[in-house]
């Protein structure tokens, strides 16, 4: 279970980093 959490933070983490990317 902690392993799927640990696995869905990371993911979130990375979409976070790709929205402060500016996209222009």
């Amino acid at each position: 279970m902690l392993s799927v959490m640990v696995y869905i933070f990371h993911s979130l983490q990375i979409i976070s980093g790709l929205e402060c990317i500016p996209l222009v």
